[in-house]
């Protein structure tokens, strides 16, 4: 007997990345509800969306924290786009049996653009088995599965579910020629720059600035650090390039990572703060619009897409004649050379830290261990001992120490700013400053323990640097 009968337009979201088809999740909406089903569900979860909140973008934008606290995880700060519209006719039934009881729910979703039927059972708590042999019966017509239903869809409509990621992770041999292996390297780093480009121009989330980001510099960091491969008559000019590129982004990022912080405590600061949060938020917000804009006329520029167009026909090019002493050898040879200099450097710069323990030192420590971390990467694919990867994760956590450092030193500052332009709006300030000294001690909490963990994971990283298996495996 059919109980019920819906249709209409559904919309599928995803990220930029497919986070929830990777973690077999679905997420669509029909008419102004939300619907969450896949793994680790075991029914579907239904979100009314508020009149005033139309556009659910972030996990942030969700207020029912079941659903929130199941995307924060997978989504963190990627964005949900409509990845397809498509029309879904659906029915359910009830089925009985000779006593006349339901037995179970069988729902069935029709897609008359694409030409298939799906069906789906619902148990009945007490009629188990009866539900296994409707299920049974219906598997015998090889009807689509819920959990392949999003990869047939793709597949019938077109569109290209690739697994993005900004791992350097191309296969290089320790016998190939230095040159050819860095030339490897710096494409997929191209590759990362020219797939984010569009998602910085339509501002769509702040993911997409920090990977361009990290692109550009990785590629500086290639081009300064490991000298001698390519001449510098030919990599000079796009070293500054690149860094004029990476210096009309800092902006944009910093005002990323305010709003990032400050959009996370939504639902974990005490209430008596929410308010001035909000015109926080707003504020930052207004002021990451205008540079997004700016960095948008940027990157549409003819001096911006010049640099990478002839950095994409250098890199097509490159040969012998561009290359220096340490280009033409094995890429294994002079590896560890390149990773012995980076890490001398971050342990000189660490000296200069304790001895003089000030936010510009550890910032500067903060860089070298940063261009160390690069190089490892790069060289990654030559080594696939647990100690160089053990090596790379401890450097990650020092790292992210004195990241943390720096961008609390950056978020203060600016929390001054955003003050000073909001007194100079004319607006009621009370909570907004009432907010902001009550964030600012909690940076400064944040800030303290960073800098008092920074010495154990320095010490943490030396030990496995400076063990005898990682000098084996680099010849140290």
């Amino acid at each position: 007997m059919k109980t019920k009968e819906l249709g209409g337009d559904f919309s599928f979201y995803d990220t930029f990345d497919f986070r929830l088809y990777y973690n077999e999740l679905c997420l669509y909406k029909n008419g102004n509800v939300l619907y969450l089903q896949g793994k680790g569900l075991k029914e579907i979860l239904q979100y009314k969306i508020e009149e005033n909140n139309k556009d659910v973008r972030f996990w942030w934008d969700i207020n029912d924290e079941t659903i929130r606290n199941m995307l924060k995880d997978i989504l963190d700060v990627r964005a949900l786009s409509e990845i397809f519209k498509i029309t879904i006719n659906v029915s359910e039934y009830c089925i009985y049996n000779a006593d006349d009881k339901i037995v179970a729910n069988l729902d069935v979703f029709d897609f008359p653009t694409l030409y298939f039927t799906l069906v789906r059972i619902k148990r009945i708590k007490g009629y188990k088995r009866e539900a296994n042999d409707i299920k049974e019966l219906l598997e015998n017509t090889h009807p689509i599965k819920l959990k392949n239903v999003l990869k047939f869809i793709f597949e019938r409509t077109g569109i290209a579910v690739e697994e993005y990621s900004t791992k350097i992770d191309k296969v290089i041999k320790k016998d190939e020629i230095a040159y050819k292996a860095t030339k490897t390297i710096l494409e997929h780093l191209l590759y990362i720059m020219e797939k984010n480009i569009n998602g910085v121009k339509f501002h769509i989330d702040t993911e997409f600035l920090h990977d361009f980001r990290v692109s550009v510099r990785r590629t500086r960091t290639a081009l300064s650090l490991l000298k001698g491969i390519f001449k510098d008559e030919y990599t000079l000019p796009f070293q500054k390039a690149f860094a004029d590129i990476t210096n009309r982004t800092n902006r944009t990022r910093d005002l990323d990572i305010q709003y990032l912080y400050l959009v996370k405590l939504k639902f974990d600061i005490p209430e008596n703060f929410i308010s001035g949060l909000m015109l926080l938020i707003d504020h930052v917000d207004n002021m990451r619009i205008k540079e997004y804009s700016k960095l948008a006329k940027f990157l549409s520029t003819q001096k911006f897409n010049n640099t990478l167009n002839k950095w994409k026909k250098f890199l097509e090019v490159v040969d012998i004649k561009h290359s220096e002493e340490n280009g033409l050898k094995p890429i294994g040879e002079i590896a560890p050379y390149y990773i012995y200099k980076a890490l001398k450097r971050v342990e000189k710069k660490y000296q200069i830290a304790v001895k003089d323990f000030n936010p510009t030192n550890l910032h500067k420590m903060r860089i070298s261990c940063k261009k160390l971390r690069y190089v490892l990467e790069f060289f990654s694919p030559l080594y696939n001992e647990i100690i160089y990867e053990k090596a790379i994760d401890a450097l990650k956590i020092l790292q992210d120490a004195l990241g943390l450092y720096q961008d609390v030193e950056v978020q203060k500052k600016m929390f001054f700013e955003i003050i000073d332009d909001i007194s100079k709006t004319g607006a009621t300030t009370t909570d907004a400053f009432m907010t902001t000294g009550y964030l600012l001690r909690l940076l400064d909490e944040k800030q303290q323990k960073s800098a008092t963990n920074f010495l154990e994971y320095f010490d943490n990283f030396i030990d496995v640097t400076n063990s005898k298996k990682f000098r084996k495996v680099l010849s140290f």
